[in-house]
Formats: C-alpha cells, structure tokens, sequence
C-alpha cells in the first residue's frame, strides 16, 4: 500500500495519542535508511522507526529491536547528541503532505530550555530525515 498524505494523516494522529510527552532514551541507526527512537511514556517502552528507503519508506511504532553496527554512523551520533533525554511535544503533518514535523524540547548541557524539529519527508526516492 502507498504511503500517501491520507496514511500519513491517521499516523501522524495515531503517534499523537501515544507520543506526546514521551521522553527520548536511544536513537539507533540499523543501517543508512533507518532511524530508530527509543521513547518512553507513560510507564510504556517505545520504538519509533523511521525508514527512508526508496522503496519501503514509512514512519511506525514498533516492538521489534534489529541488530546496530558496532560504530555508529555520524548522522546517529549527531541526533544522540541533541535529542537524547528531551521529550516530543507535537508531531504535526499539514494538509495532505507526506511531510512530518516532531518536535522537542528540553534542556541542553548548559541547562537552558532548547527546543529541535525533526522533519520526517516521505518522497520515495527523495525521503529525507533532518534535524533542525
């Protein structure tokens, strides 16, 4: 089935029911189209998998863990560094596109209140995770 602005729509609502508030614990990178969040709401354990593969792209709760390469590729390492142990507060998708927007706030390293947007572009071979 194609992941289209309609699909996109009753995700993004879905993840809102569940995700909201719910606290960053790891980020995982299986393999170059993966991203995997590890979140934590509400005394529930959580994996958001993010996949942009040209093919197979698509955004989803999972209870499934996969394998990660020893080293961490630096695209990983980077959102660890800025999203571990801050907490979703939207997850918004506008009109019918297949873009989605998380955002985050918490508190960096030198304690100030800081806030991130993860936007999520679900274009097939054009699919893009970036981090604002």
């Amino acid at each position: 089935m194609a992941f289209d602005g309609i699909i996109t729509k009753s995700v993004v609502s879905e993840l809102n029911n569940i995700l909201i508030k719910a606290r960053v614990n790891k980020i995982f990178e299986p393999n170059k189209n993966e991203i995997i969040l590890s979140l934590y709401n509400n005394g529930e354990n959580y994996l958001l998998d993010i996949n942009i593969h040209p093919e197979n792209y698509r955004i989803n709760i999972s209870k499934h863990t996969k394998p990660n390469p020893a080293n961490a590729m630096n695209y990983c390492m980077l959102l660890r560094k800025y999203l571990i142990g801050f907490k979703i507060t939207s997850i918004k998708s506008y009109d019918l596109e297949r873009i989605i927007k998380i955002h985050f706030e918490g508190t960096n390293e030198i304690h100030d209140n800081t806030s991130y947007t993860l936007i999520i572009e679900l274009m097939g071979r054009r699919s893009n995770v970036i981090l604002l």
